[in-house]
């Protein structure tokens, strides 16, 4: 839809632009030009024609301003950009799937003691919701245990079990999700096991006269993976 014009054209105006000129009648440059210019557009899509990378056979008609997409997966190029820079999931095939039940089991012992802190996180006026098959939960109690219960200078901005994750508040669970991601992946890969390998691994680098927390065999993959 088209909005109004303020001051439309009356019908006189109108005959004298577009009126035709008599035979033998000169033309100006500016008339000429004018005869020449295109009319205006009906509010149709303009239809353009695009060869298919994949598919040299055939030409595509894309309306203009669509999103183009990809012959063989039909998935949007932002989707898939986005895929690639890690910030929307992967797709996975049907064995995966089929496995993803199994990682959940795995990692239940881990996600119990997440739901436990996420019940008192709840009680105490905290806020809890599921996203991509992760609980995050945020403030409440969480808020105190992390900040003041952690043997980080200055406290810890979020901590994982399993397939919760508790930070401090909403905005610091969109700016770790990528990091805690990793630790997610990492309780499903180790199960039960996680929690003492992640404290073993500390001792380790005490050990070694390194950082408990920054030389953590756990911490640096999550680090270089998703900073």
């Amino acid at each position: 839809m088209k909005p109004r014009a303020s001051n439309p054209p009356n019908q006189q105006t109108l005959r004298t632009k577009f009126a035709r000129p008599s035979c033998g009648q000169p033309v100006s440059a500016a008339g000429a030009g004018a005869s020449r210019k295109r009319p205006p557009t009906t509010g149709v899509p303009v239809v353009r024609l695009r060869r298919v990378a994949s598919d040299n056979r055939t030409r595509q008609a894309i309306p203009a301003g669509s999103q183009p997409v990809h012959q063989s997966s039909r998935t949007p190029v932002h989707e898939r950009e986005a895929r690639r820079s890690g910030h929307a999931p992967p797709r996975h095939g049907l064995f995966h799937r089929l496995c993803r039940p199994l990682a959940y089991l795995w990692a239940l012992p881990n996600t119990l003691l997440g739901l436990a802190l996420t019940v008192l996180a709840l009680l105490s006026g905290g806020r809890s919701r599921l996203h991509q098959g992760v609980l995050e939960t945020h403030g409440g109690i969480v808020r105190f245990l992390l900040r003041r219960c952690t043997p980080l200078p200055g406290g810890a901005a979020a901590i994982t079990f399993g397939h919760c994750v508790l930070a401090v508040d909403r905005a610091t669970l969109d700016w770790t999700r990528r990091h805690e991601r990793v630790h997610v992946r990492q309780a499903e890969r180790w199960g039960p096991l996680f929690i003492p390998a992640y404290l073993l691994a500390s001792m380790w680098a005490l050990l070694h006269r390194r950082h408990f927390y920054r030389d953590n065999a756990f911490e640096r993959e999550a680090y270089g993976t998703a900073g």
